[in-house]
């Protein structure tokens, strides 16, 4: 469990880095069910839908250690609706630009807590994630602008000023790590110029006090120009449907 000292960092930074660790047997295969996926498709970096892709990732969406952590943060009743793998190849990972998750998310309304678990080793080198602590505290959208710039991995980014970019962050994380990201939190990375893969996988949680909404999903992919997400598929983690009006119909996967 996280101690008092753990959670109020949490909601002053919008990140924390909890001392516990992912189980050397569930990170070895995670690691493992990566690897496979690889080999079957070994030009995709991205995956925005891992338990749709392959039910056994719901073990992982589920590991006790990280539902006991974000139910201290946002509630004992909450939901999985996604999640993502990002495998940021050697000497050829993207940069992703300054944002936040929210601007994209048909969530209504926002709230949400990542887990970003570290399968390699996350450095400066190979582009670990950054970000702005606090940057989360308005409980806000900032401006975002279109990405115009080629070999970036997302179509929209923050305008920063120099104050703000000066307040950035490296999160480096060792495999087995991760790291409890509130949804407003700004964030980003450089590109991976290094050797090293830098594997890594989000798992989102949301309370259930908000509703995801497939049609605003539909609406968010037509206006970036991306296939539908409305594959998405909504687990109940802990509790109970908040707000009675989440559609669980779509899952294929217990």
């Amino acid at each position: 469990m996280l101690s008092e000292g753990e959670i109020a960092r949490y909601h002053a930074d919008g990140l924390i880095v909890p001392r516990a660790r992912i189980p050397g047997d569930s990170l070895s295969r995670m690691k493992a069910l990566v690897d496979e996926f690889a080999a079957r498709q070994p030009d995709t970096d991205f995956v925005p839908g891992l338990v749709e892709a392959d039910a056994r990732w719901l073990e992982f969406v589920r590991l006790p250690l990280l539902l006991d952590m974000v139910s201290q943060l946002i509630g004992e009743d909450f939901l999985n609706w996604g999640s993502s793998l990002f495998g940021k190849p050697a000497l050829a990972g993207l940069e992703t630009p300054w944002h936040q998750d929210g601007s994209y998310w048909p969530i209504r309304p926002l709230a949400n807590c990542s887990a970003w678990v570290a399968l390699d080793p996350a450095t400066v080198e190979n582009g670990c994630m950054r970000y702005l602590p606090g940057s989360h505290a308005a409980r806000r959208m900032l401006p975002h602008k279109v990405a115009l710039e080629s070999g970036k991995t997302l179509e929209r980014e923050l305008t920063l000023d120099p104050a703000m970019a000066a307040t950035a962050r490296d999160l480096v994380l060792e495999a087995g790590q991760f790291a409890l990201f509130d949804v407003y939190m700004a964030h980003g990375s450089r590109e991976n110029r290094s050797d090293r893969r830098r594997a890594g996988v989000v798992f989102r949680y949301m309370p259930t006090t908000s509703v995801f909404d497939y049609e605003l999903a539909a609406q968010h992919s037509v206006e970036l120009g991306r296939p539908a997400n409305t594959f998405r598929q909504l687990h109940l983690m802990r509790g109970v449907d908040r707000s009675g009006r989440n559609d669980f119909s779509r899952n294929k996967a217990t």
